[in-house]
């Protein structure tokens, strides 16, 4: 339902459009020549660069010491959660603060098991956020496409899947073992799942879960403490 609403709203503007306008829908009809070469060049480009970000965040993943400080202090946290010094007083030791809630690091100690220690956990979940941050901009352009050619739509959303990773703060992050991506990755998530859900109660419950986790994943509101007092 949601999604023949979009594409039918998206067709209608596009008719209604001036002429300049319309005269740009080859872009995204079934292209020429000149225009699958214009495809072709930006999909190799942005292949290109994946590859480079592959290869950047597998060296990322294995390299021994820290990339970023705040590495150190997520590790610490990590080492303490769960535990009866999670979430609690700063003016004690071990003196540490607990500004997000413990998502990120419990699916990192769920990795680590395999992954040696805490840094190649942190990096592979942060590197695996980044991957479903792509796929859910992919989702949300096929929904959000007018083009009639199947074929178009894969394209579009290829293109979209890999632009993410020509960012600057995605390529950064996402190879930190840091919250960061982990919180990108529900917001993001949360929208493309709620505009996927066929009915509007689901829709309203899958947005407010996911882009709520992403919310409180970066901000103190809302942890809990503990002990409680």
């Amino acid at each position: 339902m949601f999604a023949r609403q979009t594409q039918s709203a998206v067709r209608e503007r596009m008719t209604n459009a001036p002429q300049s306008w319309r005269s740009l829908r080859w872009i995204t009809g079934e292209p020429p020549a000149i225009a699958q070469a214009l495809w072709s060049a930006l999909a190799c480009l942005l292949l290109l660069c994946f590859a480079l970000y592959l290869n950047y965040a597998w060296q990322a993943i294995w390299f021994p010491f820290g990339l970023d400080y705040g590495e150190g202090e997520i590790w610490q946290q990590a080492a303490m959660i769960p535990g009866r010094l999670m979430y609690g007083n700063i003016n004690h030791p071990p003196f540490i603060g607990f500004e997000y809630p413990p998502l990120y690091h419990l699916l990192t100690r769920l990795f680590t098991w395999r992954l040696e220690n805490f840094l190649p956990a942190g990096r592979f979940v942060s590197v695996a956020s980044a991957s479903v941050v792509a796929a859910s901009v992919a989702s949300l352009v096929t929904l959000g496409s007018s083009a009639e050619s199947p074929n178009t739509v894969r394209r579009a959303a290829m293109i979209a899947a890999l632009l993410p990773f020509t960012l600057h703060p995605l390529l950064q992050f996402s190879a930190w073992a840091r919250v960061d991506l982990l919180a990108i990755a529900f917001s993001v998530g949360g929208v493309a799942i709620a505009a996927r859900a066929a009915a509007a109660g689901a829709a309203l419950s899958c947005f407010s879960a996911f882009c709520g986790r992403g919310l409180y994943q970066t901000n103190r509101i809302g942890c809990p403490r503990w002990p409680p007092h």
